[in-house]
């Protein structure tokens, strides 16, 4: 689309603050979008590189997502040189003239030679309207290869004044080419949703960047990084990438069928809410423990677990279920829980705010199967986990 066509939207859009977090945006009428008059500026024909352009995803019946792109060009000598691409990602409600703009985001994507390009995709859906954009802004020339950044936000349900707010959750720049010559580098990245284990109704976006980087036809090397976005039980995050070492006090034996279940305590890590650790102590489980360990000390938000074995509703039944757990920390003060009886994730608020390497999960009291005594573990999940900030020595 040719930027007069757009000049009412890209005069109401480039009107708005260029930093959508530095305060809530106030509820803007969009101006009528007619063809402008002939006193409006004309854009040169002879301008190269300079098309806006305007690309829309629907986001309920009356909402939509609008990423609007302006490169700003210079000509030296003939050659156009892009020197950024500017981009708004808006969310607009309403119909017409009378849409309003409920949140804004500002993009700016270093320039160059060559030419520019842009898109934005809805990648996941919650049950309850959750959305997560994917936005895309890349610049192409035949001597520099190809750059590109993608950046993830999510938009809030609902229609009252908290629907429709934008907030990032991610962002990755790659090079899908870095042009002729060594060194050499190639980049692909993949976006896959799959069902979330613990949360019915809602998919995590697992993103792969898979890196072939050579120094000769001979000398290469490839790297594959996979980053998650899940949904949490209140938002979608990014998931560290934090190694979890999980072990247990007991476990059950394993199945004497080659093809059976098994019940080790990894089980409760592997996104597969069939599968469960089962204690394998004498008596109700009680004293019986799971306890994970982190790579480097971290602070979470949160612990989600599905306290029983949810093979189906006939296996939850008759297996134990946890009633009652302590979580224990390195050091300091224990948390005591009281859980429902009930196959559905459960959230626990983690209440240590200081750092931690570990944690153990303790069964103090459990629900009794109807059938068997062994208590059961499905999924343990943490969420809100990040790094600890590194403290330097004073000398």
């Amino acid at each position: 689309m040719r930027l007069p066509a757009l000049i009412p939207l890209l005069a109401f859009l480039t009107a708005l603050p260029a930093r959508a977090m530095e305060a809530d945006p106030p509820k803007h009428a969009l101006p009528s979008e007619q063809q402008p008059d002939d006193e409006e500026e004309a854009i040169p024909e002879d301008s190269g590189d300079s098309e806006a352009t305007l690309a829309t995803e629907t986001l309920g019946a009356r909402r939509e997502a609008v990423l609007l792109t302006s490169p700003e060009v210079l000509s030296d000598e003939g050659v156009y040189v892009t020197r950024q691409l500017d981009a708004r990602l808006v969310v607009l409600n309403g119909e017409g003239p009378s849409r309003t703009v409920l949140s804004r985001q500002f993009l700016r994507f270093p320039g160059g030679s060559g030419s520019h390009e842009a898109s934005i995709d809805t990648s996941l859906t919650g049950k309850k309207g959750e959305k997560v954009i994917e936005v895309m802004l890349g610049r192409h020339s035949d001597g520099e290869g190809k750059v590109e950044e993608v950046t993830f936000f999510q938009v809030s349900p609902g229609e009252d004044e908290e629907g429709g707010q934008l907030s990032e959750i991610l962002r990755l720049q790659y090079t899908p080419s870095s042009g002729s010559g060594y060194p050499h580098e190639k980049e692909s990245l993949r976006s896959e949703a799959k069902p979330s284990p613990l949360h019915e109704g809602y998919s995590d976006l697992f993103i792969t960047l898979h890196g072939k980087y050579c120094e000769t036809d001979e000398d290469c090397r490839e790297t594959e990084r996979v980053t998650r976005i899940r949904w949490t039980g209140t938002h979608y995050e990014q998931q560290e990438d934090r190694r979890i070492r999980v072990s247990a006090s007991s476990s059950l034996s394993h199945s004497t069928s080659r093809r059976g279940p098994t019940y080790d305590a990894g089980n409760v890590r592997d996104e597969d809410k069939a599968t469960a650790w089962c204690e394998g102590a004498k008596g109700t489980g009680s004293g019986e423990w799971l306890a994970f360990s982190f790579d480097m000390p971290v602070t979470v938000q949160q612990l989600t677990l599905i306290p029983g074995y949810n093979k189906s509703p006939e296996v939850w039944r008759n297996n134990a279920r946890l009633k009652q757990v302590r979580l224990h920390f390195e050091e300091g003060p224990h948390q005591d829980v009281t859980l429902e009886d009930s196959p559905a994730p459960q959230h626990i608020r983690i209440a240590r705010k200081s750092p931690f390497k570990g944690v153990k999960l303790e069964i103090l009291s459990v629900y009794p199967g109807k059938r068997f005594a062994d208590a059961c573990v499905s999924e343990v999940d943490f969420s809100g986990v990040r790094a600890a900030p590194v403290r330097k020595e004073a000398k």
